[in-house]
């Protein structure tokens, strides 16, 4: 099978889909057992409720008035980002509503911190002097980045005064809640697996990815089966029966990432070592590929004839190459005058 894809566009779509499950806690023991069709459809919804059930539960007794308040604001909240109070309309989704429902409940702190903030770039664009970040050592002196950040901390200042303004007008009572039922086995299911939930963690997810994984580990642990539907990703190869046109060789997601995962193995090169300096006691040079490591990836003939004259050219002693060819063992040779290959019966 061959692979041909944008690996700029395949690595952002899989930075979105960490972004949204971890977000909403679409991943771990809780989200990969639920075999429950009425939670996976209203999974962020489940999310929140099981969230609020271990905020107002303590010491086996739940505090079933704080539940019920807050239970309202968040379907009050829900219908207000749907409605588009407070914050534009487009902005809502299910996959961003835990997200923004954080933030909600963070936003007077936030956005008292932020004012503060702003106020000390505008003084160091004013004052035309450098402002020293801290926490990443750096100084920033340009006017054209300390203008942008102004811009970006007043878009955010507009996101976190639309947010109070949901919650001003829940608390006057001029909301109305998003019309939903809870079905009995969210509390079911919920009692299964103690503890909240963490939410809103996609960005921090995403700086820790980009951290710790290189590209080969992060397909392999973040390119999922859905994620895979979802762009329609497929394996490719020559078709048997016509040599210069290509067809669809699989759609089974385990075949498209091994696919992808061989092609980033030694950049989808073949794992060629070197075996023996003195191969024959006459300083002969040994090769050999190693197929096991490289997940099947195969020498083109040609090209390792032509590595092998160029060895010699530099060795100036007889090169040998072991390597599977035709599904056997074979040993190719080159001793400056022609190629031979011996394969084993």
């Amino acid at each position: 099978g061959s692979v041909r894809i944008n690996p700029y566009h395949l690595g952002r779509e899989i930075f979105r889909d960490i972004e949204r499950r971890w977000n909403n806690h679409r991943y771990g023991e809780i989200y990969e057992e639920c075999r429950e069709r009425v939670i996976l459809e209203s999974w962020e919804i489940f999310a929140a409720y099981k969230n609020l059930l271990e905020k107002h539960r303590s010491s086996g007794r739940m505090n079933q008035d704080g539940f019920d308040l807050e239970w309202k604001e968040f379907l009050c909240f829900w219908r207000a980002l749907k409605e588009g109070r407070g914050l534009p309309r487009e902005i809502f989704s299910d996959d961003v509503l835990l997200k923004y429902w954080s933030l909600y409940q963070a936003a007077d702190s936030r956005l008292e911190n932020l004012e503060a903030e702003i106020e000390k770039y505008k003084k160091c664009l004013d004052d035309g002097r450098p402002l020293w970040l801290p926490d990443i050592s750096l100084a920033v002196s340009s006017p054209e980045v300390l203008k942008d950040c102004v811009e970006h901390l007043e878009r955010e200042k507009k996101l976190w005064r639309g947010l109070l303004e949901i919650r001003s007008a829940f608390a006057a009572g001029a909301l109305e809640p998003e019309p939903f039922i809870l079905p009995e086995v969210f509390f079911d299911y919920a009692n299964r697996f103690p503890g909240p939930l963490e939410i809103a963690k996609g960005l921090e997810k995403i700086f820790e990815v980009r951290r710790i994984y290189c590209d080969l580990t992060f397909i392999g642990e973040f390119l999922t089966e859905g994620l895979c539907a979802r762009l329609k990703l497929f394996s490719f190869g020559l078709a048997e029966r016509d040599a210069e046109n290509y067809e669809i060789l699989s759609r089974d997601f385990q075949e498209v990432k091994r696919v992808l995962l061989k092609r980033l193995t030694n950049a989808g090169n073949p794992i060629v070592k070197v075996e023996n300096g003195n191969f024959n006691n006459c300083r002969g040079l040994l090769l050999k590929q190693y197929c096991d490591q490289c997940d099947g990836n195969e020498l083109e003939l040609l090209s390792a004839v032509r590595t092998l004259k160029n060895l010699f050219e530099a060795w100036q002693r007889p090169v040998y190459l072991d390597m599977v060819y035709k599904d056997k063992n074979t040993r190719f040779s080159f001793d400056g005058k022609s190629v031979k290959r011996v394969s084993e019966e």
